[in-house]
């Protein structure tokens, strides 16, 4: 596994922490990683650091893994953060979100789900292509402030059309594409069809305020991958990415309306490799 550079394991347990490591070094012996015993620890390497990847326990003396979050996320830090606690706390879960935590840990958990939570890392911040089509330049201004939200690294273009975006597509294959169901011309279903042809890969998604089941329904038929009802915002983006992508969505995200699509084995991974498993 490549592309980390530092990993922080922040925790007021000694033993949690020198699990955590070896869990790490067994993974990537090339990563480094950097422990936090407390809050305000924790606070300073994710504002002083550089972190691409923080573990932070919720519960920890002097400031909470919360508090040290929200001041990391006020600097403008944008690290992926996992939040871990013994128990789910609904408050704390909505401050999880709010934050913009990846997600919300219950501990112990295995070996297998520090290993999938750092591929998951590297995946989701790998560039992906994504064409939004859609003949409103308000509605693509909003898509666009959404996505850029987004905990995906997205490289983000737009169609005013579903002509423009057939021309577009001959050129750049994009991974995603966001088609609006109600355009001029032709609708997002042709578009969503012709587009298809030319990038029989890519994963379109049918956009509209209108999410009746009728809609819903035909874009099923039409073979799409989901569907998304505007207004949507950026959790709805990062759950159906997750789907789409075959990755196993966050416990603290919402849930989208995917279509059945090839299974993916990243999508059923469990964690149940005895062998490695220890309680953090």
């Amino acid at each position: 596994m490549t592309g980390f550079r530092k990993i922080l394991i922040a925790d007021d347990s000694s033993t949690v922490r020198a699990a955590f490591c070896q869990a790490l070094e067994q993974i990537d012996l090339t990563l480094d990683i950097i422990e936090a015993r407390d809050g305000v620890e924790t606070a300073a390497a994710l504002a002083n650091h550089q972190i691409d990847m923080a573990f932070v326990d919720v519960n920890m003396p002097g400031m909470s893994g919360i508090e040290a979050l929200q001041l990391a996320r006020q600097a403008g830090v944008n690290t992926f953060v996992v939040l871990m606690s013994g128990h789910f706390d609904p408050e704390l879960i909505s401050e999880a979100k709010r934050f913009h935590a990846y997600d919300y840990l219950k501990k112990p958990f295995q070996f297998e789900e520090i290993k999938r939570l750092l591929s998951y890392q590297q995946r989701i911040r790998h560039q992906t292509s994504l064409l939004v089509v859609d003949d409103s330049k308000v509605v693509r201004r909003v898509v666009f402030k959404v996505l850029d939200e987004s905990q995906f690294a997205l490289n983000s273009s737009e169609a005013e059309s579903g002509e423009q975006a057939i021309q577009l597509c001959r050129n750049i294959p994009y991974d995603i594409i966001f088609m609006d169901y109600h355009m001029p011309g032709f609708d997002g279903l042709r578009g969503a069809h012709e587009v298809a042809k030319i990038l029989p890969k890519a994963k379109i998604i049918l956009m509209s305020a209108d999410g009746s089941d009728e809609v819903i329904e035909k874009a099923k038929a039409h073979g799409l991958a989901g569907f998304m009802k505007k207004p949507f915002y950026p959790d709805d983006v990062d759950m159906i990415l997750h789907e789409i992508m075959g990755l196993k969505p966050p416990s603290i995200g919402k849930k989208a309306i995917l279509f059945p699509q090839t299974s993916s084995p990243e999508h059923s991974d469990k964690g149940d490799d005895d062998e490695y498993a220890f309680l953090i």
